[in-house]
């Protein structure tokens, strides 16, 4: 079978998030199915063009890269005009767009998959210009996708409620993979909770600017948190957004805490995984996620997780973390004050977490895709 895939998101030098779960996904489906032909579709970047498919070359070798662009980003002629004419051209069984949206029209079965429908649910800093845009590319994917792929119950509910005519049969649910779960980390995770006299920086994550990643309610809980534990530290990662990192510099420090929080920008993969291991708990309180990665993977590593009851993260954590308020920075500090203070606790947890983190595997994430995909090549012939 030959599949082509809007990867815009994994074009780049960093592919983080979407990007980042697309190059998972494709790795596992060309392990598994080492015949099919993948052609992944990008724009060119500004930056550093001749890099900019590195990460998925390298994610999947045998895979075709072709960047292209086209004039007209009102009208979104790459998607709805460049798309559909390189499917034909390539002479695709099926076009995968995986980001939230598709081509009004084209002869190619198509399957979408939607991460979120966020900007139609809450306020998260965009223009009614890009709400509306967003609103018009997912109406034209829903309409026109054979399938649809949401990578929550939560996602495919919101849908179902924002776009009632869809047909809910065409709307299945993929969750995305973690971190494989190794024994042998978890187990030493354990062992290590009652051997530190100092715990490990609480772990968090900068929102690109986006406002219901909550980034000022972890600041302003975590001096609660000094407050009862004055060696406490709190490492915040991702903080990229210029925006965002003045505004976490100036709250940090009025609230008095320099010598607490470490802001850190982007890091590598390798980075991220020390800091996991690191961490003594993950304090995730977004008020709003189409899945919600990062938990995920603490858990597969044994990181206690302090994670918010909105939308689907509840899907995600289940019983293996603390689940709070997003908006209480009262509840949220008094669970990581609890969990620092207590070992057994966070042993507990992270038994639990890597237990539930088992469920969510990109091998079991790529059979549940290529089954979709082979399910709407079927109905072609």
């Amino acid at each position: 079978m030959r599949i082509g895939v809007d990867a815009r998101s994994a074009i780049g030098q960093n592919p983080r998030g979407e990007g980042k779960t697309l190059l998972q996904l494709y790795r596992e489906i060309a392990r598994l199915r080492p015949a099919w032909e993948l052609c992944f579709f990008g724009q060119t970047p500004a930056a550093a063009p001749e890099h900019a498919a590195s990460a998925l070359k390298a994610a999947v070798p045998g895979a075709q890269v072709r960047c292209f662009d086209l004039p007209g980003f009102r009208w979104n002629t790459w998607e709805n005009l460049g798309l559909p004419w390189m499917a034909a051209r390539h002479r695709l069984d099926l076009l995968h767009c995986f980001s939230s949206g598709g081509p009004a029209w084209l002869s190619t079965p198509m399957v979408m998959t939607v991460h979120d429908i966020i900007p139609l649910i809450i306020d998260d800093g965009q223009s009614a210009s890009e709400i509306e845009r967003f609103r018009r590319r997912l109406k034209s994917g829903l309409r026109s996708a054979r399938q649809v792929v949401a990578v929550s119950g939560h996602t495919r509910q919101d849908i179902l409620n924002a776009f009632p005519s869809t047909d809910a049969h065409k709307l299945s649910v993929v969750h995305w993979g973690g971190p494989a779960v190794d024994p042998q980390v978890i187990a030493g995770r354990t062992a290590h909770h009652g051997a530190l006299a100092q715990p490990g920086p609480v772990l968090a994550f900068g929102g690109g600017g986006a406002k219901r990643k909550n980034v000022p309610g972890v600041v302003r809980m975590f001096r609660r948190v000094v407050d009862a534990l004055p060696q406490a530290r709190l490492q915040m990662i991702g903080v990229t957004h210029s925006g965002e990192r003045a505004a976490v510099l100036a709250l940090v420090q009025s609230l008095g805490l320099q010598d607490h929080v470490q802001i850190d920008g982007f890091i590598s993969e390798p980075a991220l995984a020390q800091a996991y291991l690191d961490a003594s708990c993950l304090v995730y309180i977004s008020t709003y996620e189409g899945f919600g990665l990062p938990p995920l993977e603490a858990m597969a590593r044994g990181v206690p997780v302090v994670a918010s009851t909105a939308a689907s993260i509840p899907e995600v954590v289940g019983q293996a973390g603390v689940l709070v308020d997003p908006l209480d920075d009262q509840a949220v500090a008094t669970a990581v004050i609890a969990l620092l203070g207590d070992p057994a606790r966070c042993a507990e947890l992270s038994d639990l977490g890597a237990q539930r983190a088992a469920n969510f595997t990109w091998q079991g994430c790529a059979e549940a895709m290529i089954e979709v995909f082979e399910t709407v090549a079927r109905q072609r012939l």
